[in-house]
């Protein structure tokens, strides 16, 4: 999952209150399934407040998304979007949001040459190949 760290808005609760709709980023995801929910405690040293934490599904999307009850120093108040996973595979592609975000810096770089295909593209792990273009590392 993705790191996101944004603050996000709930406009609809289940009676338990679980999140059922979420916006985000101009975007509104419906919730389709509970995964997880859980309460974590706030790392109390650095007065950081216990937030209770649901992972749903979204139709393709998997989030986690926490909701801080009470306001403490530089901590968010209300919901938070922690960790997102888109698992639809952009068109032409298989393999769901890791191919994509590699193929997207791929092209942030300005890299003349196509994006490379297959499992190898995603293990980018050590020092570049000594094939790899200089500009991208691909």
């Amino acid at each position: 999952m993705r790191a996101i760290q944004q603050p996000c808005e709930v406009t609809h609760l289940t009676p338990d209150g679980t999140p059922k709709v979420i916006r985000w980023a101009g975007r509104t995801y419906h919730l389709t399934q509970v995964l997880d929910q859980y309460r974590a405690g706030g790392r109390w040293w650095l007065g950081e407040p216990s937030r209770d934490c649901w992972v749903i599904q979204c139709g393709p999307v998997t989030m986690e998304v926490h909701r801080f009850d009470e306001k403490e120093g530089a901590q968010p108040q209300g919901w938070f979007l922690a960790r997102m996973q888109d698992s639809r595979a952009p068109s032409g592609q298989a393999g769901g949001a890791s191919e994509a975000w590699v193929s997207r810096s791929h092209r942030v770089q300005g890299c003349p040459r196509p994006p490379p295909t297959g499992p190898a593209r995603l293990r980018r792990r050590g020092p570049p190949r000594s094939a790899a273009h200089p500009l991208c590392g691909d």
